[in-house]
């Protein structure tokens, strides 16, 4: 296995290099031994004419120094060589960025063309789905897969500053599958904490009619009307809804207080 890490700082890369060396894996960086990144689609053609690669997993940190991620003609040649490396029996697993902004239902976005994603037998994306008290909790969704793979998995970690990069690898551990979706529930009430709260003054003020909350709410917290109105029906139904709606004049959704307002999650 070689680890080629070309997205690290020098203390970094020496605290790795340990890492590697006591678990018997194979870390590489730009010029240690006259390796470059410029060098690495002729390597991987000499393993190829050789048939050297059976066994061989390389691991890609990051994508971006290997390819332009943003020039489909380069991401297609490159996924064609990685490819041929692959019939040979090696396995190549590529890390690489998300965009900053994410797709309409909030989820993040592969941060490049489509062709690599296209070229993989599988990819997962990584995002954050909490970040509480120390501890940080991520979750691998698959968006490509072209064999038996698990759909999504996630694993939390600490991210204590005054700990080592060893610590830290060994405080991940996998999460219960089960707490998966309450921790996600946690966060969501969290984050949308000062929607709800305005909601909820809005309503005991008086203006309980779909429109007249969606503006001002919107107005208060400066988040866009389709946000406020995605909040407002999220809460309005379940099994613990925070308001109710019924029908008023000429079919007017009209909002009432399930949950008083000292019972709310405060907003951070």
């Amino acid at each position: 296995m070689f680890y080629i890490n070309v997205d690290d700082t020098h203390s970094g890369l020496t605290e790795k290099l340990k890492i590697a060396e006591e678990l018997g894996f194979n870390m590489l960086s730009e010029g240690y031994r006259g390796f470059s990144t410029a060098k690495f689609q002729d390597e991987i053609k000499k393993i190829c004419n050789k048939d050297e690669a059976k066994g061989m997993v390389i691991i890609l940190d990051t994508l971006k120094k290997f390819t332009d991620l943003m020039d489909k003609r380069k991401s297609s040649q490159f996924g064609e060589l990685i490819r041929s490396f692959v019939v040979k029996g090696g396995t190549v697993i590529c890390l690489a960025h998300i965009n900053k902004n994410r797709d309409a239902g909030g989820k993040a976005i592969y941060a490049g063309t489509s062709d690599i994603i296209d070229d993989a037998d599988c990819g997962y994306i990584l995002d954050e789905i909490s970040h509480d008290g120390g501890v940080k909790t991520v979750e691998f969704t698959n968006r490509k897969s072209r064999g038996n793979v698990i759909n999504d998995v996630s694993y939390s970690y600490s991210t204590d500053d005054n700990i080592s990069y060893h610590e830290l690898l060994a405080s991940a551990s996998k999460v219960n599958p089960s707490l998966v979706g309450n921790i996600k529930s946690a966060e969501e009430q969290k984050s949308d904490a000062e929607i709800i709260e305005s909601i909820s003054e809005c309503i005991q003020n008086g203006i309980e009619g779909k429109m007249a909350l969606q503006d001002n709410v919107s107005q208060k917290t400066g988040v866009s009307k389709r946000a406020a109105v995605i909040v407002l029906e999220k809460y309005a139904s379940g099994d613990y809804p925070l308001w109710v709606s019924t029908r008023g004049a000429r079919g007017k959704l009209i909002y009432k207080l399930v949950v008083p307002q000292s019972q709310l999650p405060p907003s951070s």
